[in-house]
């Protein structure tokens, strides 16, 4: 029984060793099958050195699915050294085929191999109909569209895609034979894109190649303004730049007007969109007028040549060592409610050619300077500015500006308003009680007063230095001085925010 155990051992490590043999031959094609609509021609050579004199051969035949499989020919104590050869003339019809060769050795299947076959009528090969590619209106979908006659024939088929009719193709869809449409979407407008439809012929293992193919999408791509948009003077010349990381812009142009000027006008090419998103442009023009001022913008264009709406508005004016600029005139005061307009009459066409803007100036009473409240754009329809109400004798100038360059000044005009003595006390009074100065008044009892505030003196203009409520009528003084020369003045502020003219005022020693 031992001696037994070992044979059988002894005979399965001899087998592994001719399957390891074998496999090293299975390079080489050892097993054929060709066919036709009628029947098929089965060869096969058996390897070298497999270490065996005679096997069995069994073929079997299934469908093109390898279903219903039953043996149809076998041959017995067949020498290695020769071929298998069969003919099958028995098939039911035309149509695919697997057929799969086993080989026994010493009942043990040391070979099992299949084949796919075709068998129909000679010449018979898929081949393509028709392929077309159409763009639907306003979308950026193609369809595409094929028929492959003998399709039964044909494996699954591939569509490739390319921005170039010779090359460059990239796959984008794996579809089966019977499939006959596909839709491709693409993200360029007005742009051609290339198309090529390829499957394997089965019955020849070759691959079918259609002809080359194109559509061109036609729609709307919207892109985004630039953003952070500046400009500068660079040796007099304006240099703009700006940013951005739309995806949708392919270039940018860049749009100019003098200030005085209604109408924008295209003043660069296209300049394409780089890596870093950062641009820049200068206007080499030979016709900037020295002392005039322009305006640019810059807008974006998509694949589909549709604008971005302008970017921001960069304004620069070109330097004039020579100009000089004319004040406004008639300066003038137009009341608004609780709000005043300050209003000035622009100066002619011809000196505000080089005029940006408008500086508007204030001085109050107890103010020794002017100091600017606000500005108004040169080249708008409006020639004021609207400020909460002033108080009494506060006097305006306007200068007109151009970059850097100022003109003189407006005369100054001061207002005066004639309701500012209908509220508040008139008079305040000092007394000097246990070295401390009280300042009082009289009680007004006015439901419009919000609050007192108290003045001194401080060498140049009035300073407030209290500020009192409004239901007090008197005020030690912290900041009093024994001895010296102190002056003080109070005044009322409405609910309205209005600071009439103030008391008289008192001095103290």
């Amino acid at each position: 029984m031992k001696h037994f155990i070992k044979i059988i051992i002894l005979f399965i490590l001899a087998t592994e060793v001719t399957f390891a043999q074998i496999k090293e031959q299975q390079a080489a094609p050892l097993f054929s099958a060709k066919g036709d609509n009628k029947e098929v021609i089965i060869q096969y050579r058996f390897p070298k050195n497999s270490g065996t004199d005679k096997v069995n051969v069994i073929l079997y035949r299934g469908n093109g699915k390898n279903e219903n499989v039953k043996a149809i020919h076998q041959l017995n104590n067949l020498p290695v050294s020769s071929e298998y050869y069969h003919i099958d003339s028995t098939l039911p019809g035309q149509g695919s085929y697997q057929y799969t060769i086993e080989i026994i050795s010493n009942n043990i299947t040391i070979i099992r191999e299949s084949k796919l076959v075709y068998a129909y009528p000679a010449g018979l090969a898929p081949f393509i109909k028709s392929f077309t590619a159409s763009a639907k209106k306003q979308s950026n979908q193609v369809t595409l569209s094929w028929d492959i006659s003998n399709a039964f024939l044909a494996g699954n088929a591939t569509l490739l895609r390319s921005r170039k009719r010779e090359t460059g193709f990239n796959r984008i869809a794996i579809l089966k034979n019977t499939d006959k449409v596909f839709t491709d979407t693409v993200n360029d407008a007005n742009e051609p894109f290339f198309y090529q439809l390829q499957f394997p012929d089965l019955s020849k293992s070759t691959i079918i190649s259609s002809i080359t193919i194109f559509a061109l999408a036609d729609f709307v791509i919207k892109p985004q303004p630039p953003q952070n948009v500046r400009g500068i003077l660079k040796e007099n010349k304006p240099e703009i730049f700006w940013e951005s990381s739309d995806q949708l812009s392919r270039g940018y142009y860049v749009y100019k007007k003098k200030a005085k000027e209604t109408k924008f006008m295209q003043a660069s090419g296209i300049i394409i969109k780089n890596t870093a998103g950062q641009f820049s442009w200068v206007d080499s023009n030979n016709l900037l007028k020295p002392g005039l001022t322009y305006q640019y913008y810059v807008a974006g264009e998509s694949n589909s040549y549709t604008k971005s709406e302008p970017s921001d508005t960069v304004m620069l004016s070109i330097a004039n060592d020579d100009l000089n600029l004319a004040p406004p005139y008639d300066l003038r005061f137009i009341r608004n409610g609780d709000s005043l307009n300050v209003v000035w009459t622009k100066t002619d066409e011809e000196s505000s050619a080089y005029i940006t803007e408008y500086v508007v100036y204030q001085k109050k009473i107890s103010e020794r300077d002017f100091k600017i409240i606000g500005t108004a754009n040169a080249n708008g329809k409006r020639n004021y500015i609207t400020i909460p109400m002033p108080e009494g004798e506060s006097s305006f100038m306007v200068k007109s500006k151009s970059g850097d360059k100022e003109s003189v000044p407006t005369e100054p005009v001061t207002w005066i308003d004639k309701t500012e003595k209908s509220f508040g006390p008139r008079f305040i009074k000092g007394e000097i009680i246990d070295n401390v100065l009280n300042i009082t008044w009289l009680n007004m009892e006015d439901k419009n007063i919000r609050e007192y505030r108290l003045y001194k003196w401080q060498g140049r203009n009035f300073k407030v230095i209290e500020t009192i409520d409004k239901n007090t009528n008197t005020i030690q003084v912290k900041n009093y001085t024994s001895g010296e020369k102190n002056q003080y003045m109070l005044t009322a502020v409405n609910t309205k925010g209005m600071e009439n003219k103030g008391t008289k005022p008192i001095t103290v020693y």
